[in-house]
């Protein structure tokens, strides 16, 4: 079954599966949406998505993370897996300052950034103040960080800007 979907700036919708696949969605002539690609061969269940600037993100319930860019034909290809969670990734999102945030089962949030330049990731931050899974996260408007978790802890992160 289909376990998760967002909508990416250029209208496609992109939904993940249990089935080990991400189906990628066009919208045609305002109609209907028709799937225009799919990528499959994962191994294991796609278990969240997340936007992220024309990219998408995929977390997988075996704790891989892979990263999607789009080409200059609007096919999506695999730019780079990350794997820093040891449990499967339960949710992630984009943040204002234009990095994103993954969290796990594993008891972790990971802060992510990426660089144009040289089209890499790196973990800018692991927070490991859950003592069970953290299984959601969002940001408010000011910008500071919910995390929630099994543990049954809603913790309020505030951005620290270093000099």
């Amino acid at each position: 079954g289909v376990t998760c979907a967002v909508e990416m700036d250029h209208n496609d919708i992109i939904t993940g599966s249990s089935d080990f696949s991400v189906n990628i969605c066009r919208n045609v002539e305002d109609v209907e949406y028709h799937c225009t690609q799919a990528i499959g061969g994962f191994a294991s269940g796609v278990n969240a998505l997340c936007k992220y600037r024309n990219m998408f993100i995929v977390g997988f319930s075996d704790a891989n993370i892979t990263v999607f860019d789009i080409d200059k034909e609007g096919k999506y290809y695999e730019l780079v897996i990350l794997n820093e969670h040891r449990r499967m990734v339960n949710m992630m999102i984009g943040l204002k300052d234009d990095r994103f945030v993954s969290c796990s089962f594993d008891k972790k949030i990971v802060v992510w950034s990426f660089n144009q330049a040289t089209k890499e990731f790196k973990r800018d931050q692991v927070l490991l103040e859950h003592k069970m899974s953290v299984t959601g996260v969002c940001e408010t408007k000011e910008g500071k960080m919910i995390s929630v978790g099994q543990d049954k802890k809603m913790i309020v992160w505030r951005r620290i800007k270093c000099a």
